[in-house]
């Protein structure tokens, strides 16, 4: 089935929030979570991308969407013509519909030797527009190692446009 023509229109936004939690001290507060005072405000932006690629990795199909190994330096074909790429631990083990046991269980996102992003169960990364070839990589955790000795999670790839 060939692609419609058109454009692509992708959005994305992000927001941090750095909190300190405070223990109680009697006579003055209860205990509470404040927003950093240094800081005194949420972090963010947000952009959008037009493009006219409409391309999607192959990883998705109507709707579903096939993980793949955080492995040993997967590499994900992205390039200076990819338009953008969103990766997210799953929180499963590789092959397995379980859970991981222990959220400490990672994965890493790296550009040559350098790491990006280590991703915890559940966390996710978008990068507009990137400009090298990222990989995906084993990071670390208590969750019982396959049979090569790695923690291996399902990782979560969506590359959109030129080099989909």
């Amino acid at each position: 089935m060939s692609l419609p023509s058109g454009t692509m229109k992708i959005t994305f936004a992000v927001s941090a929030t750095p909190k300190v939690e405070l223990v109680q001290n009697e006579g003055f507060y209860q205990a509470q979570t404040v927003i950093h005072e240094d800081v005194r405000t949420s972090l963010g932006g947000s952009g959008t991308i037009i493009s006219d690629d409409l391309d999607v990795n192959s990883a998705w199909d109507d709707g579903d969407h096939t993980a793949i190994s955080s492995g040993e330096d997967v590499d994900l074909s992205t390039d200076q013509y990819t338009d953008a790429l969103i990766i997210k631990h799953t929180g499963r083990l590789y092959n397995v519909t379980t859970l991981c046991s222990d959220a400490t269980t990672s994965g890493l996102v790296k550009s040559a030797s350098n790491i990006i992003a280590e991703l915890l169960s559940g966390e996710a990364i978008v990068l507009p527009r990137p400009s090298s070839v990222i990989t995906i990589d084993t990071g670390s955790g208590t969750d019982d190692p396959n049979t090569a000795g790695n923690i291996v999670v399902d990782v979560e790839v969506t590359i959109l446009g030129s080099n989909a």
